[in-house]
C-alpha cells in the first residue's frame, strides 16, 4: 500500500534508508499511468456536472426576436434567456407560474411575457405595487440577476428527484460576480436562495456546491451572519483569496469560525493602501 509505505518513511522516529526510499518512489513512479487516469475521471465528471454563469451576462433588450430553437439550459451570458422565459411560459405555463411564485417568496417580485408580432418583452412585476416596468428600464441589476434566477430555478425544481447528468458525483454551480449592479439587499436574497437550495439538494442525498467568485463585502458577511445565527454550518463555507505577491498569484486560504468571524483574512482587504 502506497500510503502506508509514504506514512512509514515520513515518521519523525524512522532512520532514513536511501535505499529503501528510492524504492518507495519506485512503485509509486509505476502508479503513475493509474494515478493520472483517476484524476482525468475526477475531472471529466467535475466538467459534465458543472454548469457557468459568466460575470457579465447579457444587456437587457426591449424588445428580443422569438427564434424557433430548442433551450436545454441557460447559457454562460445569458444571452438565452429571454427564449427561455418565452418558451416556458408557452410551453409549461405551469411551471412559469411556479417559477413567479418562487420569485415573489424570495425576491418580491416576478416577471410576465408579453408577445407582439414575433417579438417579446419581458417586465418585471413588483410584488407590493404590480406595477410593471420593462427590463430595460429597470437598470442593469435584474438583467444580470436573472440568468442567475432562471439557473437556480432549474435546479430547484429538480431537487425532488436525480438532477441532469446526475452520476453520483457532486453537482457544481459557479457564478462569477453574482452581486453586479444588485442592491445589496438583493445580494443576500440571492444567498438565502442559494444556502435553501443546498438544503433541500442534502436532504435528498445529493451534493449541490457552489463557486462565487466575488468582490462583495456584503455577500461575505452576510455568509458570516448566517453561521452565526445558525443557519449555515461554518464548515460547509471554505473562502480562498486571490493576492498579487512580488508579480504573482498567491492563493490564501481562509475560513469562518463557528461565530461567522473570519480566520486568517487579510487585513484591509476592503480598503486602500494608506500610501
Amino acid at each position: 500500500n502506497q500510503h502506508l509505505i509514504y506514512k512509514f518513511f515520513n515518521e519523525k522516529n524512522n532512520p532514513k534508508n536511501d535505499d529503501l526510499i528510492e524504492l518507495t518512489n519506485l512503485i509509486i513512479l509505476l502508479h503513475i499511468p493509474n494515478i493520472l487516469n483517476c484524476i482525468n475521471d475526477v475531472l471529466t465528471d467535475d466538467i459534465l456536472n458543472m454548469q457557468y454563469i459568466a460575470p457579465l451576462r447579457a444587456v437587457a433588450e426591449r424588445y428580443c426576436r422569438i427564434r424557433g430553437i430548442s433551450i436545454k439550459e441557460i447559457d454562460p451570458m445569458g444571452e438565452n434567456t429571454p427564449m427561455y422565459l418565452y418558451k416556458l411560459n408557452k410551453d409549461k405555463k405551469r411551471e412559469f407560474d411556479r417559477f413567479n411564485d418562487w420569485l415573489t417568496n424570495y425576491f418580491n417580485m416576478s416577471l410576465k411575457i408579453s408577445k407582439n408580432k414575433g417579438l417579446i418583452s419581458i417586465n418585471i412585476v413588483d410584488s407590493y405595487t404590480n406595477e410593471e416596468i420593462n427590463l430595460l428600464d429597470t437598470g442593469f441589476g435584474y438583467s444580470q440577476i436573472i440568468p442567475i434566477l432562471v439557473l437556480l430555478w432549474e435546479h430547484s425544481l429538480e431537487k425532488s428527484k436525480r438532477p441532469k447528468h446526475f452520476n453520483g458525483t457532486c453537482k457544481l454551480i459557479a457564478i462569477e460576480q453574482p452581486e453586479l449592479h444588485l442592491h445589496p439587499a438583493m445580494q443576500s436574497k440571492l444567498i438565502n436562495s442559494i444556502v435553501e437550495l443546498i438544503e433541500h439538494y442534502e436532504e435528498k442525498g445529493m451534493k449541490l456546491k457552489f463557486i462565487l467568485e466575488t468582490h462583495s463585502e456584503t455577500i461575505i458577511n452576510y455568509i458570516g451572519y448566517l453561521i452565526a445565527t445558525g443557519k449555515l454550518s461554518h464548515d460547509s463555507v471554505n473562502v480562498y483569496i486571490f493576492e498579487k505577491k512580488n508579480g504573482k498569484s498567491v492563493i490564501k486560504k481562509s475560513k469562518y469560525d463557528e461565530d461567522g468571524a473570519l480566520i486568517n483574512w487579510p487585513m484591509g482587504f476592503f480598503f486602500p493602501d494608506d500610501d
